[in-house]
């Protein structure tokens, strides 16, 4: 076990784990490590060590961390309330005053799926094809808020997966893919 101590404000990494949409298959998760924190670098995959090593990730010692200047943090960068959600002013304002190197890491959670800042957006089985297409090119949503929007209803999963080839010109994600499949054959 060959454990590094991050020297940079913050390492992103994956890990494999088990696919929860697609059992027996293998998915990437991605991971942050921030400046500080040790790392098991034989679990990395191989691609994630040699951007490590390229980058100058990993410190060589302890005092080489405390000699580098503390860097700015997303709560100490100007953020503008006026436009957010509840929740995200919420979250802004838990942080206001918190120290260390992970201060605000997670300040501002993303805004709900399907609302692009503007009027609400309802997403669901009566919703033409086209206009799932439309989202999923334009709001670019993550592959579990893809598989999650079909509520393990498989008609609708059908018409997510025919959106989800129109809107990538038949290239779909594999994890929506095989998430959107998976509910598809439970439900036949």
């Amino acid at each position: 076990m060959a454990e590094k101590v991050v020297k940079v404000l913050a390492f992103v990494y994956h890990e494999e784990t088990e696919n929860p949409y697609a059992p027996g298959t293998k998915t990437l998760y991605q991971k942050v490590a921030y400046r500080g924190e040790k790392i098991d670098f034989d679990e990395l995959r191989p691609y994630d060590q040699e951007r490590a090593e390229e980058h100058g990730v990993f410190a060589e010692s302890a005092a080489e961390i405390k000699s580098l200047p503390p860097g700015p943090t997303i709560a100490e960068a100007s953020v503008d309330k006026s436009e957010m959600t509840d929740e995200q002013r919420e979250a802004v304002e838990q942080t206001e005053g918190a120290t260390g190197d992970r201060q605000g890491a997670i300040a501002i959670p993303p805004p709900p799926a399907g609302s692009g800042g503007g009027d609400e957006i309802v997403l669901d089985s009566s919703t033409p094809t086209s206009e799932l297409a439309d989202w999923i090119r334009e709001d670019r949503p993550t592959i579990d808020e893809v598989v999650e929007l079909a509520e393990g209803d498989p008609e609708f999963a059908q018409k997510l997966l025919d959106a989800e080839n129109q809107a990538t010109d038949n290239d779909p994600r594999k994890g929506v893919q095989a998430g959107l499949t998976a509910i598809i054959e439970r439900g036949e």
